[in-house]
């Protein structure tokens, strides 16, 4: 029987999926970079069961998968308000990363990586729900909040006054730093902006607009009532805020629409909430609420370093081993097996056939054993918790 249990053996050791470029201006409390953060709750709804480790830019044919790589956050300690302190994982969701909150709820066939909690309902957390988990959840995550963890947004009163700008059809269009009214991109229109910072009324990108800034360290859009798109937009290189409501809300103030293509983005809303809608792909996205709703996406830290890589399931078939579910496989250096996943004293492996995803093992003549398979790339190597027994 196939077990998907992975762990990390020392400082080398590298799980491919979260050893990946992150944002410039990634969200970083007390050393941990967090994807999705919220103080009071994080719903995630059900998806199709998809393969935990997947390759973004080729995601399972027919399937709407949930599959978040990287870390996942409820800053708030629960209290008498059940609802205060929840991560809702749905079912069939995948998070590979970290997930944190005074009560998880975890979803039929959900798979995370690792579990910090204080309480949990829904089903068990044991393998493959949570490969590794623990109590109690380091809480809160972010202390002061408010003004949240990138600090108080500021209402900007000028925009009440500024001019409108609309993006016409098709249409590209470059814009100043400054304070403008309600922005609107039209179909398939694009809109340039410069790094500096900007104060909308508005922001609306209509069916597949786009939106690019100067890189999302230097661009910041500070958008003072709702931000919304329509289906297929792409968002690239901006930092969004919105001061939201007056006190915590649920109320969304972000709205990412279906199918939406977002690299290098911030999205943050301190105050009320985000709303990630289906079929959205996030290269290098981070989103900070004070509520956040997902439903099934996929998000990613970016484009795989070709020095590190992973695999999820092992098989032996005859003298042969097969690795499927992985990422970076071609470009191994070498391939090892081993009673404990140390490379030191390992038994190196001749690869037969190889892809980016799957690799074929020679295993024939190796000595009589139980042993884990490593590979090795030039920044470390990653092992996982299935063993195969010799001959």
């Amino acid at each position: 029987m196939l077990m998907r249990n992975r762990f990390l053996l020392g400082s080398l050791v590298l799980l491919c999926a979260l050893a990946m470029v992150t944002p410039a201006s990634a969200v970083v409390v007390n050393g941990t970079d967090w994807v999705l953060l919220a103080k009071t709750g994080i719903l995630m709804e059900p998806s199709d069961d998809c393969p935990h480790i997947i390759d973004p830019a080729n995601p399972p044919a027919g399937k709407i998968c949930m599959n978040i790589t990287g870390n996942v956050g409820v800053s708030d300690v629960g209290a008498v308000n059940t609802a205060i302190g929840r991560l809702l994982i749905g079912a069939k969701n995948d998070i590979v990363g970290l997930a944190r909150a005074h009560n998880i709820v975890f979803g039929t066939l959900s798979e995370t990586d690792t579990c910090n909690f204080d309480i949990t309902s829904g089903v068990a957390p044991n393998p493959p729900v949570c490969h590794a988990k623990s109590s109690p959840a380091l809480l809160p995550i972010v202390a002061a909040w408010p003004p949240g963890p990138l600090g108080a947004v500021p209402i900007e009163t000028c925009v009440n006054t500024a001019a409108n700008v609309t993006v016409g059809i098709g249409a590209t269009q470059a814009l100043a730093p400054g304070c403008y009214k309600d922005v609107r991109i039209n179909a398939g229109g694009t809109l340039n902006l410069s790094p500096g910072l900007y104060n909308f009324k508005s922001l609306r990108l209509i069916a597949g607009a786009t939106l690019n800034g100067g890189g999302v360290t230097q661009t910041t859009v500070n958008v003072q009532s709702l931000t919304i798109s329509e289906a297929g937009a792409n968002w690239n290189d901006v930092f969004i805020k919105t001061p939201g409501t007056v006190g915590q809300s649920v109320s969304e103030f972000i709205k990412i629409g279906n199918g939406n293509h977002l690299k290098n983005v911030v999205l943050y809303a301190p105050t009320s909430a985000i709303h990630l809608h289906l079929g959205t792909t996030g290269q290098n996205i981070e989103a900070v609420a004070n509520f956040i709703t997902v439903q099934p996406v996929i998000l990613f830290p970016g484009g795989v370093t070709p020095e590190c890589g992973c695999f999820e399931d092992v098989a032996k078939v005859g003298t042969n081993v097969f690795l499927t579910g992985g990422l970076n496989l071609d470009v191994v250096d070498k391939f090892f097996i081993s009673a404990d996943c140390n490379v030191a004293g390992a038994i190196e492996v001749t690869a037969t056939a190889l892809s980016a995803t799957t690799a074929t093992l020679d295993v024939a003549g190796k000595p009589a054993g139980t042993y884990h398979v490593i590979a090795q790339w030039n920044t470390g190597t990653y092992c996982n918790n299935t063993t195969i027994t010799l001959p």
